[in-house]
């Protein structure tokens, strides 16, 4: 079982991420593809998910179950929590 959790998500370079909303997770049943992208603490990664073996490449079982979960980015959450807190000041003055 492979769990991963990022703030974007590319299977053989086409942006996988605008099919999952923050917080949601999918299980990948693909194989034989390039799978990369940013994790949560903005490491990038790739794996070559092929299910063949190769002592270069390497292989992954075609039984495994891989999970992503998007994460929202670092400067997305400050900006929503900036905004919420002006919006509670800006209430809170009498008038």
């Amino acid at each position: 079982m492979l769990n991963l959790f990022g703030t974007s998500f590319f299977i053989d370079g086409n942006d996988i991420t605008s099919q999952l909303a923050p917080g949601e997770s999918k299980t990948l049943s693909v194989r034989d593809v390039i799978l990369s992208g940013t994790l949560a603490d903005e490491t990038p990664f790739d794996f070559d998910m092929t299910t063949v073996p190769d002592i270069q490449r390497g292989y992954f079982d075609p039984d495994a179950v891989i999970t992503i979960t998007l994460v929202p980015e670092p400067a997305t959450m400050f900006l929503l929590g900036f905004g919420i807190g002006a919006a509670t000041c800006r209430r809170a003055r009498p008038l």
